[in-house]
């Protein structure tokens, strides 16, 4: 049986988290096997944090890309904190988050705590 590429759930902070195994090709169906977790986690329908760690360096296709920026992804998100590795990480995903997620907070961390921080702290002041 084959493992799945990815994890979602929810840590004791609310907080969904999305991890990937590492080096892993993520592709249109991966991401709507996350789309269809995240909507199960939804409660009452409510826009979630979202935790993405890149961490592992998956690499997703152009279709799988375009998907994880749909309307349904965006509709589910209220802040969204992109954990990466290292300062060219960090650079690339600012660049990615200034030109493709406009719809909600989004943020480039290379330390874990501090994504958490930012994403438990008041959205307003984000």
């Amino acid at each position: 049986m084959k493992a799945e590429k990815s994890s979602v759930f929810v840590d004791e902070n609310g907080i969904v988290r999305t991890t990937f195994l590492p080096n892993v090709e993520v592709n249109k169906e991966d991401i709507q096997k996350i789309i269809k977790k995240r909507r199960s986690l939804a409660v009452d329908g409510n826009r979630q944090l979202l935790l993405l760690d890149l961490t592992s360096n998956p690499r997703p296709n152009k279709e799988a890309r375009d998907l994880a920026t749909c309307r349904e992804m965006i509709d589910i998100t209220e802040k969204m904190a992109c954990l990466v590795g290292g300062l060219l990480g960090k650079f690339l995903g600012n660049l990615m988050a200034r030109n493709g997620l406009k719809n909600f907070p989004t943020r480039v961390f290379t330390n874990e705590e501090e994504a958490i921080q930012w994403l438990l702290s008041d959205t307003k002041k984000a």
